[in-house]
Parts: structure tokens; C-alpha cells; sequence
């Protein structure tokens, strides 16, 4: 029997399940919990939603909320279950099978899962020991390798270093790839640097957004996908009619309209990220290399990383350790921060 031979390969993520009395730092998730107030509006929302029908499948009030608080067309917008829908989906349906495709590395690891998954030919492009994309090298290899399309998160996860907004329109203008950009984590930096508002002058350029990070709705799985309105037509015509749930929808519009909380809330997590960011750097960790950041976690590189990450565990405290020698720590609650600070300090003594 052949079914499922496509995936016998593939290693299966198995995330970490929540435990009373664990410490969650390794999912790049909100740290704030939403205050009464809001979460009164969202179960007014919640009530008054129709549960014997289908959603909209358009989400079209969803799209008018997150148009007003970015100031973008919602005609230029599409939803997602996440991001990681609209990733499967440019992978199974917009990216021809014989497309060539280019990812970086370090990067956010689903795109080349997605890609191998669905068979496209994907190519890796390293970045610099900084973790950086040398700018030039990256357009000369798109263009010499001939690649159809590009993806990368800017910001990036997991090693919070950033391309500035005229970097990325350089290479969107010095190639003929689709050029797709994550923003999952541009409300830690600067909506400034975004490049969600040029998608109607450049054809070739797709940004892709979330609410599961700054926004605080990991739990509802809302991405985003904002290109030009042909770009948008494609998502529409592939994705399935129903594909975010009336929930969602509901609490997403009632979150958007909060702009005031969700600047704040933003403001105070980029806070205690550099809080954590700073106080790491004080360890004076032997060996360890802290990147700064423009996220809402702090990337080290330390030879010892997977002795580090076990013994944190131990601690019933989860972090992200990618390799043998690289960690990312999600900034938590004040609390939480003082914790992992204290057993970082006991391990690396």
C-alpha cells in the first residue's frame, strides 16, 4: 500500500504539552493574559454568534478591523486558520510544482517543511555569522539560481535579527521571484519597517501576518495574508470556503477594536523582552553569544545549549533549543523572567 509513503520520512513535532506549575517560554506566545474588561466584550461577541451557521467565508468584518488598525485595504487581505494554513497553501497550490524555491537558514522552520512536503525543489540560502542575509548575495543567488519564489520572516524566528523595510523592497525590486515575507513579530519592532502597504506597487511581493504574538489569540489561529488583489484572488479560489471559524472571527474583530490595549500591550512585552535580553547579557554566560533582538524572545548561541535546555527542564521551565549550541527564550510575565534568570544563573555558574 502506498498511502501516506510521502510522509514516512518526515519527523513528526510533537510540541509540549501544558502541565500546571510548568513555565512556557518556548512558543514565542503573548505573555499577557487579556484583562477582564476585554474579556467581557469577547464573550458578549461569543454570544452573539450564530452556531447553526457556517462562517463567513470571506471574513469580511475580520478583514475590516485588522484594515483600519494597520491602515491597509481589507481588499488587499486574506485569512487564514494561522499562518501555517496559508503556508501549506501557497506550497500545495501557488508555487508550481516545478517552481524553484529559496529559504534562509536559521529561519522559522516551516516554510522548507512545507515546501519538501509537497515536493517543490527548495534551496537553502545561509546567512552570515551574525545571522544576517548579506543583501547583495541574496539577490545575485535569486537571480543566478534562478528561483521562482522566496520566503523568509522579517523579523526573524528564531534569531530575532531584521531586514530593514528598504532591504526588502531592494530585493523585491531586483528580482522577478515572488517575494514572501513573515512580519509574524513586526509589532515588536517598528510598523515603520513594514512592508505590508507596498504590496499594490510591487506585483511580486506577499506579506504574511498573525495574531498569535503581539496580539495575544495563539488560542483562536488567525494569519494573515496581505498581496495585491490577484495574488489575493488565488488564496480565494484554493483555500476552503470555510475555513475560520464564526468564533474566531468574533474575537478577532472584538481584539482589533482594543487598538489602544494592543499598542500598550506590545510596548510593555518589548519591555520585559529587553529586560530578559539585558539581565542574560549579565550572567556573563561562559562561551555564550546573545543576539539582540526586535522580538519578543532573546536567541543565544553557547556550545552547551542542549545541557542548558535539559537541565531547565528539569526545572519544569520549557524553553527552544535548535541544534547543539543555540537557545531561544520567550519573554514571560516579570515573574516568570526572574525565574529562568535564577536557574540560568544556578546551570551556568
Amino acid at each position: 500500500m502506498r498511502f501516506g509513503e510521502t510522509v514516512n520520512s518526515l519527523e513528526e513535532y510533537i510540541p509540549f504539552s501544558y502541565k500546571p506549575g510548568i513555565i512556557r517560554l518556548d512558543a514565542n506566545e503573548s505573555c499577557l493574559e487579556l484583562p477582564d474588561e476585554i474579556k467581557t466584550q469577547v464573550l458578549n461577541a461569543v454570544n452573539n454568534v450564530e452556531f447553526n451557521r457556517y462562517p463567513d467565508p470571506y471574513c469580511k468584518e475580520l478583514r475590516r478591523y485588522y484594515a483600519e488598525y494597520y491602515g491597509i485595504d481589507s481588499e488587499n487581505i486574506v485569512v487564514g486558520n494561522g499562518s501555517d494554513e496559508l503556508i501549506s497553501i501557497i506550497f500545495s497550490s501557488l508555487v508550481p510544482i516545478d517552481a524553484k524555491v529559496l529559504t534562509v537558514t536559521p529561519d522559522f522552520s516551516m516554510y522548507s517543511f512545507y515546501a519538501t512536503l509537497y515536493g517543490r525543489k527548495n534551496s537553502q540560502f545561509n546567512k552570515n555569522t551574525e545571522f544576517n542575509i548579506d543583501v547583495d548575495s541574496f539577490v545575485n543567488t535569486i537571480n543566478d539560481g534562478k528561483y521562482d519564489f522566496v520566503m523568509f520572516s522579517n523579523p526573524c524566528n528564531p534569531t530575532g535579527q531584521c531586514l530593514s523595510r528598504n532591504d526588502i523592497l531592494h530585493i523585491v525590486k531586483k528580482t522577478s521571484a515572488v517575494i514572501c515575507v513573515d512580519e509574524a513579530y513586526m509589532d515588536f519592532w517598528d510598523e515603520n519597517e513594514s512592508v505590508m502597504k507596498d504590496v499594490n506597487t510591487y506585483e511580486n511581493l506577499l506579506v504574511l501576518r498573525t495574531l498569535s504574538k503581539a496580539i495575544g489569540l495563539a488560542s483562536c489561529r488567525l494569519g494573515f495574508a496581505v498581496a495585491n488583489r490577484n495574488i489575493i484572488s488565488m488564496f480565494n479560489k484554493v483555500k476552503s470556503p470555510y475555513n475560520v471559524n464564526s468564533i474566531s472571527q468574533a474575537i478577532g474583530c472584538c481584539i482589533l477594536s482594543s487598538s489602544d490595549y494592543l499598542r500598550l500591550s506590545a510596548e510593555t512585552i518589548k519591555k520585559q523582552t529587553m529586560e530578559l535580553y539585558n539581565s542574560i547579557l549579565n550572567l556573563k554566560i561562559k562561551d555564550a553569544k546573545v543576539f539582540n533582538t526586535k522580538t519578543n524572545f532573546v536567541y543565544i548561541q553557547v556550545p552547551y545549549a542542549r545541557r542548558v535546555f535539559d537541565q531547565l527542564k528539569e526545572k519544569n521551565i520549557i524553553i527552544r533549543c535548535f541544534g547543539s549550541d543555540r537557545l531561544r527564550i520567550t519573554a514571560g510575565t516579570e515573574t516568570e523572567n526572574k525565574i529562568v534568570l535564577q536557574a540560568l544563573e544556578e546551570i551556568c555558574s
